[in-house]
């Protein structure tokens, strides 16, 4: 073997050992720290009762947070009423209070959506990142329950789902 190739062999050889030694520990590392936390939201239930969701039941999840006097989040509830989306959990959550909340479920008729779960969210119990996310914000959970996309201001929950895949 002449001198070139012995020089490019053991400068490969050296690369493939810095990437294994080096780069790869590295990459596993922000790639663990990348995989947003599992989805559980603790907040109240139109009942006031505290409850914990766990939505990594099979299903991709929504969670909207959002604000009935916003205009912005009236849009988003009504696209999110259509019945393309039966097949998606979503969690909607607001600050306001649960008499307001319970005029959004006449209002936008959410009783007839066994999929939506409507939350107000409690200052002392409702975790990060919920609590202090503006209105209105959507998120895609997948269905292991890990983030995989959140905007904030209006979105299209169906670009959201296109974006998600």
């Amino acid at each position: 073997m002449d001198k070139s190739k012995l020089i490019a062999l053991a400068l490969a050889s050296l690369f493939a050992l810095f990437c294994h030694q080096v780069l790869i520990p590295k990459i596993r590392e922000r790639r663990a720290q990348a995989v947003p936390p599992r989805c559980s939201i603790t907040a109240l239930t139109l009942d006031s009762v505290l409850t914990t969701l766990e939505p990594c039941n099979g299903d991709t999840t929504m969670v909207l947070v959002f604000n009935t006097e916003c205009s912005i989040c009236r849009s988003e509830l009504e696209l999110l009423t259509d019945t393309a989306y039966r097949h998606y959990n979503l969690v909607l959550l607001s600050h306001q209070s649960i008499a307001t909340l319970h005029s959004v479920v006449a209002e936008f008729g959410l009783f007839d959506h066994p999929n939506i779960e409507l939350l107000k969210i409690s200052d002392t119990h409702t975790q990060e990142p919920y609590r202090s996310w503006p209105a209105p914000s959507m998120a895609i959970f997948d269905t292991h329950g890990r983030l995989v996309l959140k905007r904030k201001g209006f979105t299209d929950p169906k670009l959201m789902i296109r974006k998600s895949k």
